[in-house]
């Protein structure tokens, strides 16, 4: 089985990816980036470009994920990539943010299936990348996705990942596991499984439920959520024992220092680590903190409360 964590906007950064590559890597086959965009300009930002410099992603398998709508942008973004030694390249065509949805992007680019086609046949022709796409079912249906999949079928795809949810639900209700078992069927590219995997027993097996037994049905998942949530999930996955408070604690600093390293602003700090500590179930207690050693003093208390 492998397992990859899910690039999420504002928390997978380079830092965050270190520290969990650090303390829990050991069973991470993949980290993928936050989504860049073209548009914004953001991939030339320099925080950005921090972001996929290879000193700052040291032994791990680094895969950048763009999000556009538009081939010309995407074969400069691979050039781009290119130069700093990327030959793998992830196209985002899944985020159900209402600010990239309301731009025909992301989940948005799976309104217009003929758009998407041609966008893809283009990448395709013309890139020297090997190229996967994350995808949802659709904006509004899951019956959009039996579509969507003829598609995706006319192309050689490192991967595709599925999170088997459309759009609109955004991370609502539950994952239509059946759908991704139709895909399994019907997909000509290789599968990876992304979607409400936050503790052993979750997985995807003979069953369609959560918690159903027998063998595994794809040997690729692809971890969000419940990562931040727990970040040794993928160890226990594979077997491991779960994270002690210590080593949340030990993680948990590791972030704070390395977010003081880049910006010594203890507001900004305090920011970063509330939208990690949200995943970890942190109360109002801690998130109410605006002083940084009242925050991690609140952290602390909680961690030991939580592991007892």
């Amino acid at each position: 089985m492998k397992y990859y964590l899910a690039p999420m906007e504002g928390i997978t950064t380079y830092v965050y990816r270190r520290a969990v590559h650090e303390f829990f890597g050991d069973g991470v086959d993949k980290y993928f980036t936050p989504f860049f965009s073209p548009q914004t300009k953001r991939h030339k930002s320099s925080y950005a470009i921090r972001g996929i410099l290879p000193e700052n992603n040291e032994g791990m398998y680094l895969v950048p994920q763009m999000l556009t709508d538009d081939a010309e942008d995407f074969l400069k973004f691979e050039k781009d990539m290119r130069s700093y030694g990327y030959t793998e390249l992830n196209i985002n065509v899944g985020c159900p943010s209402g600010t990239v949805v309301s731009k025909g992007r992301g989940a948005g680019f799976l309104m217009h299936p003929q758009k998407l086609d041609f966008f893809l046949e283009d990448v395709f022709a013309k890139t020297n990348a090997r190229i996967s796409v994350k995808t949802r079912l659709g904006m509004y249906d899951t019956e959009e996705f039996f579509g969507l999949m003829e598609i995706y079928n006319k192309y050689p795809m490192e991967e595709l990942i599925v999170h088997p949810r459309v759009g609109e639900e955004m991370y609502r209700g539950h994952a239509h596991r059946e759908m991704y078992l139709w895909a399994k069927e019907h997909s000509k590219n290789r599968l990876v499984y992304n979607g409400d995997i936050f503790k052993p027993g979750d997985e995807l097996t003979e069953g369609v439920n959560a918690g159903s037994t027998g063998e595994p049905l794809d040997d690729t998942i692809m971890i969000g959520r419940g990562m931040v949530a727990d970040p040794s999930l993928i160890r226990q996955l594979r077997g491991g024992e779960k994270a002690t408070t210590e080593e949340l604690r030990t993680f948990i600093r590791r972030l704070k220092s390395d977010y003081l390293q880049i910006d010594p602003d203890e507001h900004h700090c305090i920011e970063k680590l509330k939208e990690v500590c949200v995943y970890l179930g942190a109360p109002h207690s801690v998130l109410k903190c605006r002083r940084l050693e009242e925050f991690m003093v609140e952290l602390d208390r909680f961690l030991r409360i939580r592991k007892s």
